[in-house]
């Protein structure tokens, strides 16, 4: 059995979720090419609330310019069961020779090869979603835990109770448990 227990969660802002997205500089394109959904890991640089990424000439990411994409990053410790996961969804433009120098040389590839492609994802919705270090009054499984005593707030953030129910809802992900009252 697992000794950690479940976190509460919390749903993020538009501006603190860009905040962790730029503080990070590997995540995944969500895009369609070849009428099929592809994931893409890259790394980008966040500029002006825009999401950068370089590829190399004919990447199937290329495929994704004029249509909505998703990116998505987190930062996930599993062993503590705390992190963050944000998904900026937006159009994907070329970047046009005006900036093209700037970019040309941000972010670094991790790849090697000619990547003078650069690609700017304009989020238009930006959604968050963190695991802090505050406990879950029970598991997500649906295992009855123990319930808050008198002297607790059974108010966390981003877990919703319903009182009639006796179902605590986690966040965004619909996760629910029971809970002894």
């Amino acid at each position: 059995m697992d000794p950690t227990p479940p976190r509460a969660g919390r749903e993020l802002g538009r501006a603190e979720s860009l905040n962790l997205l730029g503080s990070v500089s590997v995540g995944r394109v969500v895009f369609t090419h070849r009428a099929l959904p592809t994931v893409r890991p890259v790394n980008h640089v966040l500029h002006d609330g825009c999401v950068i990424v370089r590829t190399h000439p004919g990447a199937a990411l290329l495929s994704a310019i004029g249509t909505v994409v998703a990116y998505e990053a987190d930062l996930i410790h599993e062993g503590d069961r705390i992190g963050w996961s944000v998904i900026a969804v937006g159009y994907a433009r070329r970047v046009g020779d005006r900036e093209l120098t700037r970019f040309r040389t941000l972010p670094s590839p991790w790849v090697a090869g000619e990547m003078t492609e650069v690609i700017r994802i304009e989020p238009e919705l930006v959604t968050g979603f963190a695991l802090d270090g505050e406990l879950l009054p029970c598991s997500p499984s649906g295992n009855e835990g123990s319930a808050p005593t008198p002297n607790e707030s059974p108010a966390v953030p981003g877990v919703r109770a319903s009182p009639e129910t006796g179902t605590t809802t986690l966040g965004a992900s619909g996760d629910s448990c029971s809970t002894a009252r």
